[in-house]
């Protein structure tokens, strides 16, 4: 009867290996991994790479490495990061993950020039002005308003 039993604990322990083993491979999907990579051949940490179809991403660690798993299908991933022109790659996905390396340039963006004077008026001001000049056609737009509203506070007696 021992053997019959331990038989039969054998049998129920495989059977749920392969149960989770059987598990894994039906909902296995592939994906894309890989490292990112400055113009001097230097990892880069924390690159951004969006999903345009899935409006999701990931980031690279600090060892500018990512993994991205993805369902099987065509998509559109940008790889970004301050100071460097942003790459894009069309990868189409099957059932196992792809391995990239992506190399970022450097972008040089050439800012205007702004001057900063005592004397100068806060261009805020310009606004203002023209909404004051036109209260009197704003308050005029519309015969009633009204809403109800929900407020909620806390109060402090200062004098008793």
């Amino acid at each position: 009867m021992k053997k019959s039993s331990s038989y039969a604990f054998l049998v129920g322990i495989l059977s749920f290996v392969f149960a989770i083993l059987a598990s894994h491979f039906t909902n296995a999907q592939g994906g894309v991994s890989g490292l990112v990579y400055d113009d001097n051949g230097q990892p880069m940490p924390f690159v951004t790479i969006y999903v345009q179809q899935t409006e999701t991403g990931t980031a690279t660690n600090l060892d500018g490495y990512f993994n991205l798993p993805l369902k099987p299908g065509l998509y559109n991933l940008i790889f970004q990061y301050l100071g460097y022109a942003a790459q894009e790659k069309i990868l189409t996905i099957e059932a196992e993950f792809q391995q990239l390396e992506i190399h970022l340039e450097p972008e040089s963006l050439i800012l205007r020039t702004v001057e900063i004077t005592a004397n100068s008026e806060d261009p805020a001001y310009t606004v203002m002005r023209k909404a004051i000049a036109k209260s009197k056609f704003h308050l005029q737009q519309i015969d009633s308003y009204e809403a109800q509203v929900y407020t909620k506070g806390s109060g402090r007696l200062v004098d008793s």
